[in-house]
């Protein structure tokens, strides 16, 4: 009875094997086509981004970089310059914008373009932007990335369908550079290339400002050699900005901060936090705000602003502070410090490739929790509902239905963050730490950082 009882027993592995090995050879061939299928829709995609950017040399925002470039090359003051005037002799749309709004090293970065016909420069830094999203991409999915090829095919072919990436290219913007550096100075940390990673997250922060948050994870993480070369770097490269671009020419730049922070808010294509809360304010008590409601919308913004900040601190706090295997403190520390920008364009977004390539590596080899991965899919789908309806209500959604899916664009972020900060305190090294801990855990930090 025993050997009949093994017989059938053994029978019926022998059974379910082949089985899985008949539905395996079944499903082998639909995944090839599927991820073929993916690759060929991405390819076409590319086909369709780059049919729509003929014409945009002239349009927003790349009007504004050549205009810019043109004022560095005739010996202007950028932040100075009427660029209304210009634009309507040469038949410009500049959306707006009346001078340079980019930081100073970045206006360096561009002024070889005022060389350059008006075509020529347009499309040698559209195809600048397109070298940086393939390398953020290669990097992502190749030595930072435990995917399987099909994977890696349908996640790159997908990423060209994610609506902030055909919108950063139709404007010719400028976010996938950091994309780039950001990606780069992972693998550099990754690769034990501190100087390295150091000259690419310096250079990220003084094109675009906003990541400079991410000292504060260098120094919490005990980066201390990436810490030290990004502030060398942060030097020299500040050095070399004043040197070149003049000092009364760096410093104006705090005019055109002004000029960002305070003139945008009233469109829903910024997706900041500060964005967000103001049109709310907007909403609720009509414009123009009463001091007191003015002082209060102030009050919140800096209390929000802190207790996101307060809640990246504490998630980065929670898991040791010598690794990041999934680089998943690095991308939270990136989102915050996008979502905490006074001004956050829609194309941004660009930078949330970083979560998902991240997510779906530790995915593959379920190193997170379902919830990390809804939410970090919910975020796209947002983005998309937003483009596809709630854009339209932008500036003059009259009630609070058409407000809320006028905000969607910001909701998008908000959902990318919750995921970034599961993502973080879900991993199964992750400990919770009293908040009368915290400040005593920062200071060790620090000090041992120094």
């Amino acid at each position: 009875m025993h050997n009949e009882e093994n017989h059938t027993t053994g029978g019926g592995d022998s059974e379910r094997a082949l089985i899985d090995l008949n539905l395996r050879q079944f499903c082998e061939p639909l995944l090839n086509v599927g991820a073929g299928l993916a690759v060929c829709l991405g390819l076409l995609q590319c086909w369709l981004i780059f049919i729509s950017m003929h014409g945009r040399a002239t349009q927003n925002d790349f009007s504004v970089y050549y205009l810019t470039a043109k004022a560095v090359a005739a010996n202007q003051n950028p932040y100075n310059a009427d660029f209304t005037a210009q634009a309507a002799k040469l038949g410009f749309d500049t959306g707006d914008v009346p001078h340079a709004t980019d930081p100073p090293t970045f206006i360096l970065m561009i002024a070889p373009l005022a060389h350059l016909s008006l075509e020529g420069a347009f499309w040698t830094w559209s195809a600048f932007n397109f070298i940086c999203l393939a390398l953020a991409l290669f990097l992502l999915l190749g030595p930072i990335s435990e995917l399987g090829t099909r994977a890696k095919l349908v996640l790159a072919s997908s990423s060209v369908w994610y609506p902030p990436v055909p919108a950063h290219l139709f404007f010719a913007q400028s976010k996938l550079p950091v994309l780039m550096l950001l990606v780069l100075s992972i693998y550099m940390m990754q690769q034990k290339r501190e100087a390295c990673a150091g000259f690419a997250l310096a250079l990220a922060c003084l094109t675009r400002m906003f990541p400079l948050l991410l000292l504060g994870y260098l120094a919490l993480q005990r980066r201390s050699k990436t810490l030290a070369c990004t502030t060398i770097w942060l030097v020299i490269g500040g050095f070399i900005t004043i040197l070149l671009f003049g000092l009364t020419n760096t410093l104006s730049f705090q005019k055109a901060a002004a000029f960002l922070s305070e003139h945008w808010n009233v469109r829903v294509q910024d997706i900041s936090l500060r964005g967000f809360i103001t049109r709310l304010f907007w909403h609720i008590f009509e414009r123009p705000l009463s001091p007191t409601n003015e002082g209060i919308r102030g009050i919140v913004i800096f209390a929000v602003n802190c207790g996101i900040l307060l809640l990246t601190i504490s998630a980065t706090l929670n898991r040791p502070s010598d690794k990041d295997v999934d680089w998943s403190v690095f991308t939270l520390w990136t989102i915050t410090a996008l979502i905490l920008s006074p001004v956050v364009w829609f194309h941004y977004e660009v930078l949330l490739l970083l979560l998902f390539a991240q997510i779906a590596s530790a995915a593959s080899q379920r190193r997170t929790t379902l919830r990390v991965v809804v939410m970090s899919v919910i975020s796209p789908i947002l983005t998309l509902v937003w483009v596809v309806v709630g854009d339209r209500y932008g500036g003059h959604a009259l009630r609070s239905w058409q407000h809320l899916l006028s905000e969607f664009g910001f909701l998008s972020m908000l959902a990318a963050y919750v995921s970034a900060y599961w993502f973080v305190t879900d991993e199964p090294d992750a400990a919770s730490m009293p908040t009368r801990s915290m400040p005593g855990e920062i200071w060790r930090r620090f000090a041992s950082t120094a």
